[in-house]
């Protein structure tokens, strides 16, 4: 018998269905892969998205760093008193950003019902530093210390913060909260900033008085006077600041330089120098307190 023919007899000798043509999976076998698969992956979803989580949060976590650092950078780079800044920033919906920002200069603006004009800084976002933006969810809090927000205050406002002031509070960048087609937004726009000395790039809390940075509204409704008054119009903000700052009584008069620069225009933003910043995940902090993240505004 030659060997092909005892072969064949084997094939054929091994009963119906079971030859290498007939051999398939029976429903039986087929749900218990399925089931152990899916056991499988149960087992390790949790695992991978921890995974997930971790390397996103370490991502946070570099890119504040980051930013911080081109913060002092900028400060290093800078001479005399124009000191540097980190100003965070968040827009509803969208995430939060830190922008790196230099002094360019300083005047009398007016804090809403007093009639003692306050000395008050100006800052403008740096041509040198790109902005850095955060994972979705994840924000910047920042330590706003005792007896600092008051009751009727510019910085914030204690109406939102509970009765008990003094004993300080974190509090939320709120940059994006506004009505955008109006030139006066009546203060409401405020956040925190973490302040470099100039030339050391030391972190400065020394002065703790509130400074106003330049984040131009996008609407141009509203907008009174030449095109030189428009923030839109320039790509040099620290010259336009500089241009507002010193114009001539016959140009600006001291209510219209606080209209386009002070603390009620709708394209400054208050920011106060503050020394404690808090990274965390939004969605996280609302399930611990038992809150809901707001559809519109992607926040608390």
């Amino acid at each position: 018998m030659t060997l092909a023919r005892a072969i064949r007899r084997i094939d054929l000798g091994a009963g119906p269905g079971r030859g290498r043509a007939g051999w398939a999976f029976t429903l039986v076998e087929m749900l218990v892969v399925i089931t152990i698969i899916v056991i499988l992956l149960l087992i390790a979803l949790p695992a991978f998205s921890s995974l997930l989580y971790s390397s996103e949060s370490s991502m946070a976590d570099s890119l504040l760093r980051t930013a911080l650092r081109s913060g002092r950078d900028a400060a290093l780079r800078s001479t005399g008193d124009a000191d540097a800044a980190v100003v965070f920033s968040y827009e509803p919906g969208g995430r939060l950003t830190m922008i790196t920002c230099v002094k360019v200069g300083q005047f009398d603006d007016m804090d809403a019902g007093s009639v003692v004009p306050v000395r008050r800084e100006v800052f403008v976002p740096s041509a040198d530093f790109e902005p850095v933006q955060l994972p979705r969810n994840w924000m910047v809090r920042g330590y706003a210390p005792p007896n600092s927000i008051q009751p009727a205050g510019t910085w914030y406002e204690g109406d939102h913060y509970g009765q008990n002031l003094t004993r300080g509070d974190w509090v939320f960048p709120e940059t994006g909260f506004y009505d955008q087609n109006q030139q006066l937004d009546q203060s409401a726009r405020q956040t925190f900033m973490v302040r470099y000395e100039a030339g050391t790039g030391i972190m400065s809390t020394a002065s703790l008085k509130p400074v106003l940075v330049l984040a131009p509204r996008p609407s141009d409704a509203g907008r009174p006077g030449p095109a030189w008054q428009n923030p839109n119009r320039t790509q040099d903000y620290r010259r336009y600041v500089q241009r507002i700052v010193t114009a001539p009584p016959n140009q600006l008069n001291a209510a219209e330089r606080r209209a386009l620069l002070g603390d009620e225009s709708a394209d400054t933003v208050l920011v106060r120098a503050v020394a404690q910043v808090a990274l965390y995940d939004e969605t996280k902090l609302a399930a611990g307190i038992g809150a809901q993240i707001d559809r519109a505004t992607g926040c608390l």
